[in-house]
């Protein structure tokens, strides 16, 4: 049985709540993986466009009003599952080539933080200007290897 739409929801929001309280301070060379984008690809491999928007949508929602961004991880997220929804294989199909996947979520997780720091520069919200290397460099390299290790080695589920 797959989950329904709810039980999203609330490992979602517990994803939010870990993403906040622990991978913000883990950091390796000041770059912070973003668990929520990793776990909004693996919705998208096993729900239908609307509801990983949606999902998208409300996590990224949470997500800025925990951090106190208020729109930017809300925008960011649901542009990226709205335009690479076709980019990730079902679970009814058959898995690409790992080093194949690897590439696209690495595109992926870089046109993500592209969007959050075009966004604020755009707002003047952050002061990113500073940390634009780390942001593309060191958070798109981390998520996209957490991405990859978990999109090439999870199950599916029953």
């Amino acid at each position: 049985m797959k989950p329904n739409m709810l039980q999203h929801l609330v490992i979602g929001f517990l994803i939010v709540i870990v993403q906040i309280t622990v991978f913000n301070h883990l950091k390796i060379f000041g770059a912070v993986p973003d668990i929520v984008l990793v776990y909004l690809f693996w919705v998208m491999r096993h729900q239908d466009r609307t509801k990983s928007i949606l999902l998208a949508a409300l996590l990224g929602f949470s997500q800025d009003a925990l951090v106190d961004l208020w729109g930017l991880n809300l925008f960011a997220k649901t542009a990226l599952v709205m335009f690479a929804y076709r980019m990730i294989p079902k679970s009814e199909e058959s898995r690409p080539p790992a080093s194949k996947m690897s590439i696209v979520l690495f595109y992926l997780v870089f046109m993500h933080n592209l969007m959050l720091i075009g966004l604020s520069l755009f707002v003047q919200s952050l002061a990113t200007w500073n940390h634009v290397y780390i942001i593309l460099a060191g958070n798109t390299v981390f998520t996209s290897i957490i991405a990859a290790f978990v999109y090439n080695f999870s199950s599916d589920p029953a």
